[in-house]
């Protein structure tokens, strides 16, 4: 450019002026964007289709992950599209319209301190306060309620409710059955209860974070049929 111009000034103003005028500002949407080019991938049926985000999030997840171990390894990050394909027909197989199964990446750690004076109100934490747990160990119990939150919407979404209620009832008879127990045994105690129940099994949640936060969802005040306590109130 600068050879072009040959340093004079007037000609450079010429130039912005003219870049200027030809200048359009075109707003975009990203996630639209996002979505629109996620229909080469998978199929989407209409317009808010949750199995299709869902898939899409998904996938933009596994090939971030990809992204980042490339840069922490110091390598340009390449995907053949047989690789691509073979992610596509995973998570195809993992989130379907019958079946939704959690993914490590929708398990997330949450910052509370913004608001855990809300939180310490909750039932579910005043429980868990009763366990003789640590701030940092209540909390995390905490995330593990909002974790199998977020998985009990995508068992909705998905046309799961009978898996919901199995969880959570086979969640409410471990917590019965090892209060029954520690009660039998002279031993009750809250933490005991706690620690007990989260020990039995519950082959519906698929994973742990899921069955421990069922319990601890199940503690929550407007819980009626099968609500859990640590400490009989």
């Amino acid at each position: 450019m600068k050879d072009i111009l040959s340093d004079d000034k007037s000609l450079f103003d010429a130039k912005i002026k003219s870049i200027i005028k030809k200048y359009q500002f075109i707003e975009v949407n990203i996630d639209d964007k996002i979505s629109e080019s996620g229909s080469e991938l998978f199929v989407k049926k209409y317009k808010n289709d949750l199995i299709y985000n869902r898939r899409l999030k998904r996938f933009s997840e596994k090939i971030i992950t990809r992204i980042l171990d490339s840069v922490n390894e110091r390598k340009t990050f390449r995907i053949e599209f047989t690789e691509m394909r073979r992610i596509v027909e995973q998570v195809n197989s993992e989130i379907t319209q019958e079946n939704y199964v959690p993914h490590i990446t929708d398990l997330r750690e949450r910052d509370y301190q913004n608001r855990l004076s809300e939180i310490e109100q909750e039932r579910e934490f005043v429980q868990l306060s009763h366990c003789n747990l640590t701030m940092e160990k209540i909390l995390r119990h905490i995330n593990y309620r909002d974790n199998y939150v977020t998985a009990r919407l995508g068992f909705l979404s998905t046309h799961q409710a009978e898996k919901i209620n199995m969880i959570e009832e086979i969640s409410y008879d471990n917590f019965d059955d090892a209060r029954a127990e520690l009660i039998e045994d002279g031993k009750d105690s809250p933490s005991r209860r706690l620690r007990k129940t989260k020990e039995k099994s519950n082959g519906y949640a698929g994973q742990e974070a899921i069955k421990f936060g069922s319990l601890v969802y199940l503690t929550r005040e407007e819980e009626e049929e099968q609500q859990i306590s640590w400490k009989d109130d």
